[in-house]
């Protein structure tokens, strides 16, 4: 993987590490990557950075994060061209309405997301899971036949994941437990691909 370090800001630096160590498990290069939730872009940057060639896509349901991460590619825009590290886009979607996301996605990550997919329905258990549910079968429908998608998410919140992956599709092939480095907080990384349908 290519080290960039003295080229981008710590924060992304920073970011660039514990994604360079969510996705070690990939054996392909995907062509196309899409980051869910990517909120201020900078772990879309991150994603980039790591796996150029590939098209990411930056993908969040907020007009003005989306802005953000927008304002932040332009600042590193000279840097990615000069190092010819393509730039990623950031689009308006919905994983839980699927309104707007891509499709035949080879790669999707997502960090932190269901947290706050399912976190304003807490006090509602089973509109929770139907918006989990939702979200998750949603994402699945982006990636193509034999895509993978890694997602990490707080252990902290005490909810195991791999129903709603398996029932949209997705054969969970790892889950650790583990705290980044430098960090307390324990996560949970999920690494999945996307089942064969049967014929």
């Amino acid at each position: 993987m290519i080290t960039f370090e003295s080229q981008f800001s710590p924060t992304v630096n920073s970011i660039k590490a514990q994604i360079a160590e969510d996705i070690r498990v990939l054996d392909f290069r995907p062509d196309t990557v899409a980051d869910f939730g990517c909120g201020d872009g900078r772990t879309t940057l991150a994603l980039s950075i790591l796996l150029h060639p590939a098209r990411l896509t930056g993908i969040d349901n907020d007009q003005n994060v989306n802005n953000a991460a927008n304002t932040q590619l332009s600042t590193l825009k000279p840097r990615l061209t000069e190092l010819n590290i393509p730039l990623p886009i950031f689009i308006v979607g919905d994983v839980v309405t699927g309104q707007d996301l891509p499709s035949e996605v080879e790669f999707g990550y997502s960090r932190r997301l269901l947290g706050n997919v399912w976190g304003p329905f807490c006090e509602n258990l089973a509109a929770a899971q139907q918006v989990l549910q939702k979200a998750i079968c949603n994402i699945s429908r982006s990636l193509s036949s034999k895509g993978w998608l890694i997602m990490v998410e707080e252990s902290a919140q005490h909810n195991d994941y791999t129903k709603y992956l398996e029932e949209a599709g997705l054969f969970v092939q790892e889950k650790t437990t583990f705290t980044y480095s430098g960090t307390v907080l324990p996560m949970t990384r999920y690494v999945c691909r996307k089942q064969p349908t049967a014929k």
